[in-house]
């Protein structure tokens, strides 16, 4: 287990006037008859998650892995696309001296977010009125960004990308659910073996880890690990420095 030795620091996100992003991200859907592994993060009827279960601790390990790699403990990193922050919320319980922040564009997923964790984490929406879309931070504003199935929910994936390295000081950390995972899901089991659908499961993230790669590189990272801890795949790519 990674831990943090750094003092907190706080937010000190400049004000840049409005910032905004031109899009709208698919928002969880519990009426759905094809659910999907994120929409299920942030579904009020799947009752079988809790907070901190046993995905997010399958998630939080995998992470440590790639964090580990980086040789030392971020100060700062943003969950880009955090919907209902439990990712966010576990990474805050872990890093307590860290800041984490969570992002996303769904104003009901965040609204929900601040509800379970007031006072706790913070959180940003991205807004869909203006152009040029920027994420609604200013450059190299967190050592680490972590990822996880925001990517698929973008209609421009390689502009994303781009998004992610400016606010990225270090690196990211991108994770994707795997085959086995798939597989899991798909049966319909989920959370401690528990039934809690007919319906099967469409996982959005990609599986394809070379065309992974390929987008990454092409957006500027440096790829240098990509494992396959049960249940996912994750890929940690770093910002080459000037």
């Amino acid at each position: 287990m990674i831990e943090s030795k750094v003092p907190a620091q706080p937010d000190n996100v400049k004000p840049t006037g409005s910032v905004s992003v031109p899009f709208t991200l698919k928002p969880a859907d519990c009426s759905d008859p094809v659910l999907t592994v994120e929409s299920l993060m942030g579904c009020e009827k799947n009752k079988t998650h809790q907070p901190g279960g046993l995905m997010e601790k399958a998630l939080l390990s995998s992470l440590q892995l790639a964090l580990s790699e980086l040789g030392w403990v971020p100060k700062s990193i943003l969950d880009a696309g955090c919907q209902t922050g439990e990712l966010t919320a576990v990474l805050g319980k872990q890093f307590l001296l860290s800041q984490v922040m969570g992002v996303d564009g769904d104003a009901a997923l965040l609204a929900e977010a601040e509800q379970r964790h007031c006072c706790k984490l913070q959180f940003r929406k991205l807004d869909a009125t203006d152009e040029p879309a920027r994420l609604p931070f200013e450059a190299d504003r967190f050592d680490v960004v972590i990822s996880h199935g925001f990517l698929n929910r973008h209609p421009d994936p390689a502009y994303w990308l781009g998004e992610l390295m400016r606010v990225t000081a270090e690196g990211l950390i991108f994770t994707v659910l795997s085959p086995m995972g798939q597989g899991l899901f798909s049966n319909g089991w989920l959370w401690g073996k528990k039934r809690v659908f007919d319906q099967p499961i469409a996982a959005p993230y990609p599986v394809d880890m070379a065309a992974l790669t390929r987008q990454l590189e092409a957006a500027g990272f440096r790829v240098e690990l990509t494992t396959h801890p049960f249940p996912y795949q994750l890929v940690l790519a770093r910002k080459p420095q000037a």
